[in-house]
């Protein structure tokens, strides 16, 4: 087999993956004939497969996630409930009052937490909200998220999850 080997140590390609084994070339075509014959060693496949399939089969660990999911589904008007309840608002409908500034960041506050709590579309909000458009929707959204940095809000958050717990 030697012989024929010594043919092909001109071909580019020989030359090039011998020389991957050895630089002499008599002992990096042995090497090469080890190695392939090696890897087609079918008792030797059989066992890799066999640990394979164990590995994939049994499990050494359990997972456990401790991961709460929150449900996505609380009333527009729970939130809204919790946010005049948290801010002391009397006024039930505080939600629906216009050119009140006022009421302003406890409106883009409310908007918030429904397009997040309640999984609520804009259009759904703006049926809530009453004579509002889309794009005012979308503004106080933003400006809803901006608030929730600040520390005055971000004790409702909390509150409302707990909520969502409990419900």
């Amino acid at each position: 087999m030697l012989e024929n080997c010594n043919e092909l140590r001109y071909v580019p390609e020989m030359f090039f993956i011998l020389s991957r084994f050895d630089k002499n070339p008599d002992l990096a075509v042995n090497l090469y004939i080890d190695f392939v014959t090696s890897c087609n060693n079918v008792i030797q496949k059989q066992e890799l497969l066999d640990l394979i399939h164990k590995s994939i089969t049994e499990e050494p660990y359990e997972y456990r996630s401790y991961r709460h999911i929150y449900r996505r589904d609380l009333p527009p008007e729970t939130i809204i409930k919790t946010v005049a309840d948290t801010f002391n608002i009397q006024v039930p409908d505080f939600i629906k009052l216009k050119y009140n500034r006022s009421t302003s960041d406890v409106k883009a506050v409310s908007v918030f937490l429904m397009r997040c709590l309640s999984n609520s579309s804009y259009k759904d909000i703006c049926k809530t909200l009453g004579d509002i458009t889309l794009s005012q929707t979308a503004k106080l959204n933003t400006k809803g998220f901006n608030l929730m940095q600040k520390p005055k809000y971000k004790e409702l958050l909390p509150l409302l999850l707990e909520k969502i717990r409990v419900a």
